[in-house]
């Protein structure tokens, strides 16, 4: 796997009407009695208040049924217990309910925090703008002859990407999407730079994969060797590469 190298939670909507609909104060609503009424009475004000809570969060309906029109006290009493337990039954749920969703809110948005950043590093190492470490391979190239041209180099690079690299350096200088090569005396200019054999490359991806497709016939490998030089690979569980594209100066790309 490859690494780079080191160098408002969401807000919540308030529930006003559930929590209208549930008052804390078991006694809210009392102060608009202005006569003294009979128990009876008082027990029927009781259970209305109550029962239209409980059936505001159950049902959403706020008319107290009509079979208790006619209910005696004594049953009206074991309704409100019941209704009760019904009630704090249904707060408990509600709140279990809203820390679900809460977890979720936060779960995506860490999600797509972490999914974001994830891209973000991946231009940042095809960019070439930050140092890499991961598992990889070290080819060393030796051309005695100066046969080797830029285009043999160019060809190495190729095969390393469709083998499945995601970082390549030669000799230190990154090689990126940009990256160009030329012939120059006793080497090979990369993006403006000049590099001399012996050429050491630096590849991060699958190890295997990357050592099997550069000893394919034909290939990169049996070039160099018809040329007279020599192909060495190893392999490199933690392979760094810290060389990086040197930033564009903004002034640069202005008309």
């Amino acid at each position: 796997m490859v690494a780079i190298k080191s160098t408002e939670p969401a807000q919540k909507k308030k529930r006003r009407v559930l929590k209208k609909a549930v008052p804390s104060d078991p006694t809210a609503g009392w102060q608009w009695i202005t006569h003294r009424p009979s128990k009876s009475t008082l027990y029927i004000s009781l259970i209305s208040i109550i029962l239209g809570v409980a059936l505001a969060i159950a049902w959403q309906q706020n008319r107290v049924p009509d079979e208790l029109a006619n209910a005696r006290p004594g049953d009206l009493v074991q309704i409100l217990d019941r209704l009760s337990v019904e009630r704090n039954r249904l707060q408990a749920e509600l709140s279990d309910l809203l820390r679900r969703e809460e977890a979720l809110v936060e779960g995506a948005t860490a999600e797509a925090i972490a999914e974001t950043q994830a891209r973000a590093d991946q231009f940042a190492i095809l960019a070439g703008v930050v140092p890499v470490t991961g598992p990889g391979i070290e080819v060393t190239i030796r051309d005695p002859n100066l046969s080797l041209s830029s285009v043999a180099l160019l060809d190495l690079v190729q095969e390393l990407r469709d083998a499945g690299a995601e970082a390549i350096s030669i000799n230190d200088e990154r090689v990126v999407a940009s990256t160009w090569f030329a012939d120059a005396p006793e080497g090979t200019s990369v993006s403006g730079v000049t590099v001399n054999p012996p050429y050491r490359v630096k590849a991060i991806g699958d190890p295997r994969t990357m050592e099997v497709a550069l000893a394919i016939p034909g290939g990169f490998s049996e070039g160099v060797r018809a040329a007279g030089g020599t192909v060495s690979v190893i392999r490199i569980e933690q392979l760094d590469i810290l060389a990086v594209v040197p930033p564009i100066d903004p002034a640069a790309t202005r008309p």
